[in-house]
């Protein structure tokens, strides 16, 4: 798994084939004509909860060749949050955080999917813990399916009621236990290390 830090020019070209842009604010958006549906949630700020709500979250991008998370203008970081996403990348933090809309691609394709997926997973723990916001779209998105974290808050958005449907379903499962990881992980145990 490889995880690149990417330039706007290089995302908006990403997304355009998606129907998909990005507003002034940094923002993912639909291009297409028609109403989006969004579900939100707020979940637990208890570490335990927060952290297996995240990977709840990841199962529900669908997997493809990579997953995209683009900050947008208002995630103000603090420099030892922006260490922490640097962890991720082979680029150093002050490369991540010094561009407008900082994005960072996670290429599915290079080593193991399963550690691949985990890692997205952190990548939404921090950014939920750290309030910040972010865009998350995988290049098997479709019917404008994308992720949208915004202090503390999770955006299900789609223009596809399955898409919402199965988000809800989603939250009802971590509702029921918060502290339950989704079973997508119990079967990638083994190849998580």
């Amino acid at each position: 798994m490889t995880i690149s830090v990417l330039k706007v020019q290089e995302v908006v070209q990403l997304l355009e084939d998606m129907s998909l842009c990005i507003d002034q604010w940094g923002r993912v958006k639909d291009k297409t004509k028609g109403k989006q549906l969004c579900s939100q949630y707020n979940p637990s700020r208890e570490a335990l909860e927060l952290y297996c709500f995240a990977f709840h979250v990841a199962g529900w991008i669908r997997n493809d060749e990579w997953k995209l998370m683009l900050f947008d203008n208002s995630s103000l970081l603090s420099l030892d949050e922006k260490v922490v996403f640097s962890q991720f990348s082979s680029k150093e933090f002050e490369n991540i955080f010094c561009v407008e809309n900082p994005a960072l691609l996670v290429d599915l394709n290079v080593g193991s999917r399963s550690r691949s997926e985990i890692k997205v997973a952190y990548l939404i723990y921090f950014t939920l813990l750290f309030e910040a916001h972010c865009w998350i779209v995988s290049s098997a998105c479709r019917h404008g399916q994308h992720l949208g974290i915004q202090d503390g808050f999770v955006y299900f958005i789609s223009k596809d009621n399955e898409h919402i449907d199965s988000a809800q379903d989603l939250i009802s499962n971590y509702e029921t236990n918060k502290r339950k990881m989704p079973d997508w992980t119990i079967k990638s145990k083994g190849s998580a290390t």
